[in-house]
């Protein structure tokens, strides 16, 4: 999110804010749908949330808008006023896959070494 606006993830509300001056929102006339993106949430899961776990993200849309840095009526952009379009996503928790300890980086690292000074002496 550019404005870095926290959210609650219960209600999935979100307030953004761009400073028009420096921060504009590129726009494509007449784009394919959904459109422009505006915003990009990122999202921190608990560990103990179970892998399997599907978590809907669903934008209220009598709450959600879009308008310019004054709310200047005639630039808001609603889903009432068919300005704007939201598009609802999902979270689905998958296995973590185990990192390498730094020794077995280098391990491994020093065995493709060995593997490759061998093969380019042949």
């Amino acid at each position: 999110m550019p404005g870095g606006k926290p959210f609650n993830v219960n209600g999935m509300r979100l307030v953004d804010t761009f400073q028009e001056s420096t921060n504009l929102i590129p726009f494509t006339l007449n784009g394919l749908p959904p459109g422009n993106q505006v915003a990009h949430l990122q999202v921190t899961l608990s560990p103990t949330v179970a892998v399997g776990t599907v978590i809907t993200l669903t934008l209220d849309p009598t709450l959600t808008q879009l308008t310019n840095e004054a709310g200047t009526p005639a630039t808001i952009e609603t889903t009432a006023n068919s300005r704007l379009v939201l598009v609802n996503g999902s979270i689905t928790v998958v296995p973590s896959v185990p990192a390498m300890s730094h020794l077995a980086l280098l391990m491994l690292a020093a065995v493709l070494a060995v593997a490759g000074a061998r093969f380019f002496r042949s």
